[in-house]
């Protein structure tokens, strides 16, 4: 059996109430030499498209056979039911309200519904218990047939045209950076060697994608591909968010010269 001694939280219960300890607690019951990692707590305002950019970027530094528990936006009733699966050589538990869509681009192959009372003040507790007892046992059919069908959820895409590049804000990061749903990979392909220039709100352009925070003065303007490959809009030891007035589903378009 593949060693699986590795269990990660992703969910947006926050670190000032006593429910990830409990989570933590019961995991260790059921496993009590696995070790716990908190990828996030602090998803506000129940934001799947922002918990699946977090996790989506995080799960897979972790070795092969980590078993990755998340539970965003959890309780709502269009939740029918949780998932177990294993994908891309890691284990996952998570609710079955689009999130997992976010984050994988195909479907995994086979996955197991954990059915839970909702009458349960804290089912998330017995969700977890049953979902890493069944990895850990390898007894997937215990939890019934696997299903085909689950909840999706479509994410935004950048628009593209010969010229142009036009995304949106998908995530801020703790320091004010503002990461925009922009790859790397397709600035390359749309620009084909050109200039180009990044619009965002009514402030000037930024003309020049820089490598480091530090290649500008200090409070100066810049662009970047973060450590993820995707688009950063910050200011050199300064909130990027808060100084240039950008939120979340903002706008911004780079024209291509």
């Amino acid at each position: 059996m593949d060693k699986k001694n590795i269990l990660t939280l992703t969910t947006d219960l926050g670190i000032r109430d006593y429910y990830t300890a409990i989570l933590k607690g019961e995991a260790l019951k059921t496993a009590p030499d696995i070790s716990i990692i908190d990828i996030t707590h602090q998803i506000m305002d129940y934001n799947l498209s922002r918990a699946a950019f977090i996790f989506k970027n995080a799960y897979y530094h972790f070795p092969e056979n980590t078993i990755h528990f998340v539970a965003v936006n959890s309780d709502r009733t269009d939740c029918p039911q949780f998932l177990v699966f294993r994908h891309r050589n890691h284990y996952f538990i998570g609710p079955d309200n689009g999130f997992f869509s976010l984050v994988f681009d195909e479907d995994p192959d086979l996955i197991f519904p954990v059915h839970y009372d909702k009458a349960d003040k804290f089912p998330l507790k017995k969700v977890l218990q049953t979902g890493l007892k069944t990895i850990l046992e390898e007894k997937f059919s215990a939890l019934g047939n696997p299903i085909s069908k689950y909840q999706k959820k479509l994410a935004f895409h950048p628009v593209t045209g010969s010229a142009l590049i036009r995304g949106s804000v998908i995530h801020i990061d703790n320091f004010d950076n503002v990461v925009v749903n922009i790859h790397h990979e397709l600035f390359e392909y749309i620009r084909q060697g050109r200039n180009y220039e990044i619009y965002y709100k009514r402030w000037d352009p930024i003309t020049s994608i820089s490598e480091h925070y530090q290649d500008v003065p200090v409070g100066e303007v810049l662009a970047r591909f973060n450590s993820s490959e995707y688009l950063e809009i910050a200011v050199n030891m300064g909130r990027a968010s808060t100084l240039l007035g950008l939120e979340t589903d903002d706008s911004i378009q780079i024209d291509f010269l």
